[in-house]
């Protein structure tokens, strides 16, 4: 059995994951809308894509990529990972 300090941890990193995921959708949404895509798909594809990532990452990976300065480039796990993350959710953009 998990220790209540196991169980807080655990209750705050999902809670931050969630945090996260927030902040990753935000930042998706504005960088689609410079795209010109209508608002309906923008929002589609960030919510496939977000729940993608929320089923796919750790949070400890959802926090690695959100470090991330500019330019530089995620572990090399994780790189694999990301390439398989939001392959259905494209389908929502093509026209």
């Amino acid at each position: 059995m998990l220790s209540t300090a196991a169980l807080a941890q655990d209750k705050k990193e999902a809670d931050l994951k969630v945090e996260l995921l927030k902040k990753a959708r935000t930042e998706l949404v504005d960088q689609l809308k410079t795209m010109g895509l209508e608002e309906a798909k923008v929002n589609q594809f960030a919510d496939c894509y977000v729940a993608d990532l929320d089923k796919n990452l750790s949070y400890t990976e959802i926090k690695e990529l959100d470090g991330l300065a500019e330019g530089t480039e995620p572990s090399e796990a994780l790189k694999g990972k990301l390439m398989t993350i939001g392959q259905e959710c494209s389908k929502i953009l093509e026209p």
